[in-house]
């Protein structure tokens, strides 16, 4: 038996919207922000970078940095800095409806290895965890060791291990 039309077209909408696509009059999905970014190149190492999304979608970086990437109105997300081997270079959190440009470098990355979302929302999270007493020594570490080590490799090292494990210590207060 043939589905009738009227039950298929609007199926085939919702597919195309919860898909990211845009719809049948190139409306974009009401539910995601198309943010531009920047990725700090000098702050990390890798070559051939790509911005993953929550939903895994792949933007390239460009010469100078900048990306843009598909991302929620609604929900703190966090958007990951790949190489070409696929190792993690760095990353960021981005709040929905933040108008600045979404910056992705060694601040950003150790901001979001130490986030956690709560009660507040995230800019003030952010703001705060970047005025704890054991954040410049995190961020100062982090931004030493970005340009030559993917944070696949950093997270094995014992002084990061230490650092990290003081600062998380110090969030949960």
């Amino acid at each position: 038996m043939k589905a009738p039309i009227a039950l298929i077209v609007p199926l085939l909408a919702l597919a195309l919207l919860l898909s990211g696509c845009t719809g049948f009059f190139g409306e974009q999905n009401p539910f995601l922000w198309h943010r531009e970014g920047k990725v700090q190149l000098s702050e990390i190492g890798g070559s051939g970078l790509v911005a993953v999304s929550p939903s895994s979608e792949e933007f390239p970086v460009g010469a100078d940095g900048s990306f843009y990437a598909n991302l929620s109105k609604t929900e703190i997300a966090s958007v990951v800095i790949l190489d070409s081997d696929k190792k993690l270079r760095a990353y960021s959190v981005s709040v929905p409806n933040d108008p600045d440009l979404l910056v992705i470098g060694a601040d950003s990355t150790a901001k979001a290895m130490l986030f956690k979302e709560g009660k507040k929302n995230g800019l003030e999270t952010l703001w705060e965890i970047g005025n704890m007493k054991c954040y410049p020594q995190f961020a100062a570490y982090i931004k030493s060791r970005l340009p030559q080590k993917s944070i696949n490799e950093l997270t094995s090292d014992p002084e990061f291990l230490r650092l990290l494990s003081e600062c998380k210590n110090e969030r949960a207060q």
